[in-house]
């Protein structure tokens, strides 16, 4: 039988619910890893030939989730260059210094 990764899994419990699976991963002696769906923190490892004994049925073989989806890369934006007609009120003086307002009087 063979099983990939993707695939979802299904039991029957005695209350008539059905508790799904999903395959995490298969290693290349056959152990398969496996998900609830539930609760996500439940993953415990098994053969396929004890998961078909074990009264597991599949559910669906296409993938739940695309597990070969390509990440999008972020792109870097490009510096943000200013308009040349930009007055520039802090060029003269240092970070520490508090920029200096023109009074009404200065003004005049």
């Amino acid at each position: 039988m063979q099983i990939h990764a993707g695939e979802t899994w299904g039991k029957r419990r005695a209350a008539g619910n059905v508790t799904v699976y999903l395959v995490l991963k298969v290693d290349r002696k056959g152990r398969l890893t496996l998900q609830n769906l539930r609760t996500p923190a439940s993953i415990f490892e098994t053969d396929a030939d004890k998961l078909a004994g074990a009264g597991y049925f599949r559910v669906s073989e296409t993938p739940y989730v695309d597990l070969a989806a390509a990440r999008s890369k972020r792109t870097q934006c490009s510096k943000v260059t200013r308009c040349p007609r930009t007055v520039d009120l802090f060029e003269g003086r240092a970070d520490s210094e508090f920029p200096r307002i023109a009074t009404e009087a200065e003004q005049a």
